[in-house]
């Protein structure tokens, strides 16, 4: 870690000095200018600025994941499904505080692929609380299914709540940032804490940007929707929703 800092440090130390540092889980971000993104420089100089984050939209991703319980779960999928249409926004302060703002589009989540648990745990990728799970592919006809029961009035009721939206404060924590915030799901605005680890990492022409990434749990029911159920409740999906995400942050253009 150190090694890449002063790396990032020795490529960017010779923009103009009146950068504007922040920081960020420990590490410290500057932003020369408003279309230029943010640059490690040092670890505890600060100004009084605060700047504005976008998603990178490339690169970040948003995914839910649910399993399945009950007698004949045999028969049932555990899902991922990809969120395809959604905003993630961040303002910070130099001292680390910021505040997190992400908006999905309920109509845009689709099923991506279902999983199973690996039978070689080495050869899996890691699945809900770091489980090693293999990823499997799924026919169009169960896919269609699917998303028919999910955006329902049985479940997701997209055509009268067509937005999800998250809104925390952030603090500082070891690894990255602790949120508390509010989250509107189907209609209904519950609590809800996040936790996500920052790396800084570069692109192709080495500019750095950062890197959020994390996964919460959290049950369906507090948000006023039942988990889906079928063979009179032989088979129904568990009454959680992991959220995991990784997203790629830039200084925001304006």
């Amino acid at each position: 870690f150190f090694f890449a800092f002063e790396f990032f440090c020795s490529m960017f130390g010779r923009l103009a000095t009146s950068a504007a540092v922040l920081g960020c889980g420990g590490v410290m971000y500057a932003a020369t200018n408003p279309s230029v993104p943010l640059h490690a420089k040092s670890f505890w100089d600060a100004s009084p600025a605060i700047v504005s984050y976008q998603r990178e939209p490339e690169n970040s991703h948003l995914k839910i994941w649910l399993a399945k319980k009950g007698v004949m779960s045999a028969v049932g999928h555990n899902l991922v499904i990809k969120v395809h249409d959604w905003q993630s926004n961040m303002k910070m302060t130099p001292d680390g505080d910021c505040e997190l703002e992400v908006e999905v589009d309920a109509a845009s989540l689709a099923v991506e692929s279902h999983w199973k648990p690996a039978k070689k745990p080495e050869n899996g990728i890691e699945g809900i609380r770091g489980q090693k799970v293999e990823i499997h592919e799924m026919d169009n006809w169960s896919i269609g299914q699917i998303h028919g029961t999910m955006r329902s009035k049985e479940v997701l009721e997209v055509a009268k709540y067509p937005k999800v939206t998250y809104k925390g404060k952030g603090k500082k924590s070891a690894e990255g940032f602790h949120f508390e915030g509010t989250m509107n799901l189907h209609g209904t605005d519950a609590d809800l804490a996040l936790d996500s680890v920052i790396t800084v990492e570069a692109d192709k022409s080495g500019m750095p940007y950062f890197v959020m990434k994390g996964e919460t749990i959290f049950p369906m029911t507090k948000w006023g929707i039942k988990p889906v159920s079928a063979l009179m409740g032989a088979l129904q999906l568990k009454d959680e929703i992991c959220a995991k995400w990784e997203v790629h942050f830039v200084a925001k253009t304006e």
